[in-house]
């Protein structure tokens, strides 16, 4: 797990790739989510996309950029939340937690 310092008032920047084998489904929804949670759980920040995918055989990629703002927030420790879940089947979730510091 990666660890972060951030100064209350910075914005948080992040980029995300997710891979999905889709087989033979129809065109569908993923939706992807950052939240920043303190440190009991509370979701303080988010940001949300919908992407579709395409129709047919393989495997789609969707990238997700986002922005946080950091300033209002009392400094601790946060999480980073970031996942891609995909409306064609609930099975198929990706999500990392990135722990970080606010000073």
């Amino acid at each position: 797990m990666a660890v972060r310092e951030f100064a209350v008032g910075e914005a948080l920047a992040l980029f995300a790739e997710f891979y999905e084998n889709v087989g033979n489904s129809a065109a569908h929804v993923v939706d992807q989510v950052a939240e920043l949670r303190s440190e009991d759980g509370v979701v303080v920040r988010t940001s949300r996309e919908e992407r579709q995918s395409t129709k047919g055989k393989g495997g789609n990629s969707y990238s997700f950029a986002t922005r946080l703002p950091l300033e209002g927030l009392e400094p601790g420790v946060y999480v980073l939340h970031v996942e891609s879940k995909s409306r064609a089947n609930e099975n198929h979730v990706a999500s990392r937690d990135i722990l970080l510091t606010l000073k």
